[in-house]
């Protein structure tokens, strides 16, 4: 859910699918689009992100959860 909010531009939905990973277990790709948030990374970059040569992600070893996940103020994607 907070992949497809964040793609579709929805950062506050993104950060309200994000709370709810549990503590303990790693989840990378929650981790991914919680730093793409944090960032302002805009989702039309992510495909230009993903495929930079060069750029490998070993997402096994990425943190169980990236701390403080605090809710900032949130923009939608259309008003970076």
């Amino acid at each position: 859910m907070a992949v497809g909010s964040w793609l579709t531009g929805d950062g506050a939905m993104a950060w309200c699918a994000l709370d709810q990973v549990p503590d303990g277990k790693p989840y990378a790709l929650a981790n991914l689009v919680a730093a793409a948030i944090r960032s302002g990374m805009h989702p039309r970059e992510w495909e230009a992100a993903k495929s930079m040569p060069g750029h490998d992600v070993d997402l096994a070893a990425a943190p169980a959860r990236i701390p403080s996940m605090h809710l900032s103020p949130a923009r939608r994607a259309h008003e970076l």
